[in-house]
């Protein structure tokens, strides 16, 4: 993750990060960690993986999470 500037938004209370489950799993655990260092202010983030890109618009569209 390299983008660093910080956000000039509405106050955060949560976040969904969806991960492509047919990624290599090395750069996904690379990435997990990474999310969840630049993440860990926010109360409780969640990590969902997806095998498809249906899965991932559906648990995109339910979510009530203030950052995807």
């Amino acid at each position: 993750m390299r983008y660093t500037t910080p956000l000039e938004s509405a106050p955060i209370a949560s976040a969904l990060i969806v991960l492509n489950a047919n990624a290599r799993r090395l750069r996904q655990r690379r990435t997990l960690r990474r999310l969840e260092r630049a993440l860990n202010h926010l109360p409780s983030p969640r990590f969902l993986r997806s095998h498809t890109a249906q899965a991932a618009r559906e648990i995109i569209a339910n979510s009530p999470a203030d950052l995807l």
